[in-house]
């Protein structure tokens, strides 16, 4: 196969250089690697906080892969060396028609987590753990069926997912105010699902009733849920009143309002799948056992639960930082494996870290619940994304 020849860049490359640049900047977490597919006219694209590369790197090789089973393998070649997102540029789409093979492990393999092609795509290059990969295999007989299952799961998002945002949704104000790119905030809930459903294949689990989100904020991820599972009753629990009673208006979700005191929560179980992003990252090491007995006990027998934590990505990342505050923080986790940090004014709510192994101890000392998988920087590559099966 000719290699093709780098197209005549479009007009307006400057600009578009810029919108592609704020584009990856929203969508991609700090400290990430990128590999850019082409090169434009001033040189690789620079992205604030993230490390950035050529692709392919390789300065031996050929301007471009003599036919798809290259592209794949300088690819694979490029992640097994720490790539965590290839981005394709819109002068560099053409990629995808002349390599088929490539398109097609990219869709198949990868998550699309940005498609705009007047800018970019961008695909994050995250993979099944061992773990996880074991769990869903199921043996020889049920290997096919389940990674037809999971390469169906990845690829497809679903529809009708319901845009209305509240104006008191801080996480959404926190990124509008920043300059971000408004799919930025509907980009968490797609990634959640993703983790869940992979916690279903792994616990056997297909029939989805009830469903609890808890915290559920203004539904940055309940919206999510909600379009994955329409047939689904979904639950919204937070301790802010204004959250509940914005999910249950505009998403259709049954309200509970939380408490401090988990035991003091009434909540109709029991659940099928329980959702617990940025909870635990913010508590202290003596109310994890109230949450997790609060969590089996709404749990019915094969359902699922799956959170969130800070771990080995955070604790590296508030290291370079090198700041006072975070010192006790990591001490505690370099010692014990879980450090807290309580946040000034804000009571018992502050910042953790805790390793695979104090969770793992966590779970093992909650009758009830079995450790599923865990997977460092499961969500969106910032949170490690733990998951665990309800036994009967």
């Amino acid at each position: 196969m000719t290699p093709p020849r780098e197209p005549t860049p479009v007009a307006g490359y400057a600009e578009l250089g810029r919108r592609t640049r704020k584009v990856a900047e929203d969508i991609i977490p700090p400290d990430a690697t990128v590999a850019v597919v082409g090169e434009g006219e001033d040189g690789p694209l620079e992205l604030d906080g993230r490390r950035v590369q050529h692709f392919p790197e390789n300065e031996q090789a050929a301007p471009h892969p003599a036919d798809g089973a290259e592209a794949i393998a300088l690819l694979e070649g490029a992640r097994a060396e720490g790539v965590h997102y290839i981005l394709l540029p819109q002068t560099a789409l053409w990629w995808l028609e002349h390599y088929p093979e490539f398109a097609r492990h990219l869709d198949h393999r990868y998550r699309l987590v940005h498609a705009d092609r007047s800018t970019c795509l961008i695909y994050s290059l995250a993979s099944l753990t061992p773990r996880e990969v074991c769990l869903l295999s199921g043996g020889p007989r049920g290997r096919a069926s389940r990674l037809e299952q999971l390469e169906r799961m990845l690829s497809e998002e679903p529809r009708d997912i319901v845009r209305t945002v509240s104006t008191n949704d801080s996480m959404y104000t926190v990124d509008k105010d920043r300059g971000a790119h408004p799919e930025r905030y509907f980009r968490w809930g797609p990634e959640a699902l993703h983790r869940i459903q992979l916690a279903l294949l792994a616990a056997d689990k297909s029939d989805v009733r009830r469903i609890l989100d808890l915290p559920c904020g203004h539904g940055r991820v309940l919206r999510t849920l909600r379009a994955a599972f329409p047939e689904a009753e979904v639950t919204a629990c937070d301790l802010d009143r204004d959250s509940v009673d914005f999910c249950a208006e505009h998403l259709g979700a049954v309200p509970v309002y939380s408490d401090e005191r988990p035991d003091n929560i009434e909540l109709d179980g029991p659940f099928d799948i329980i959702w617990c992003g940025s909870l635990l990252t913010h508590l202290n090491d003596d109310l994890w056992p109230g949450w997790l007995k609060l969590f089996t006990s709404v749990l019915g027998p094969g359902a699922v639960l799956v959170f969130t934590t800070h771990g080995p990505h955070i604790a590296q990342h508030l290291r370079s930082r090198a700041r006072e505050i975070n010192k006790e923080l990591l001490d505690g986790y370099d010692r014990e494996g879980f450090g807290y940090r309580e946040d000034p004014g804000q009571g018992y709510y502050g910042t953790s870290l805790s390793s695979l192994s104090w969770v793992s101890g966590q779970l093992e000392q909650s009758p009830g619940l079995r450790l599923l998988s865990y997977t460092e920087r499961g969500w969106w590559g910032w949170q490690d994304t733990v998951a665990a099966i309800r036994e009967s």
